[in-house]
């Protein structure tokens, strides 16, 4: 069985149809809100904190911030 293909706005609009339904509109006020956009810059952000450090050394660091709480 195949089904057309629907345009992002069709499949938006359905997908909260749906959710009203299903959840209420207030429930599904709370749900969107959780989407709507930050603040700021996180590559700026991201690059402030962890100084150019690779992903290993970001897991190292985790790691022995983590092993440090657990030490006591």
């Amino acid at each position: 069985m195949s089904h057309p293909i629907k345009t992002l706005h069709e499949l938006s609009s359905e997908a909260r149809h749906v959710l009203y339904e299903r959840l209420g509109v207030s429930n599904t006020v709370r749900f969107f809100n959780q989407f709507e956009a930050g603040e700021g810059n996180y590559t700026e952000e991201r690059d402030a904190t962890c100084g150019g450090a690779s992903v290993d050394e970001i897991a190292d660091m985790i790691q022995k911030s983590e092993a440090s709480r657990h030490v006591g």
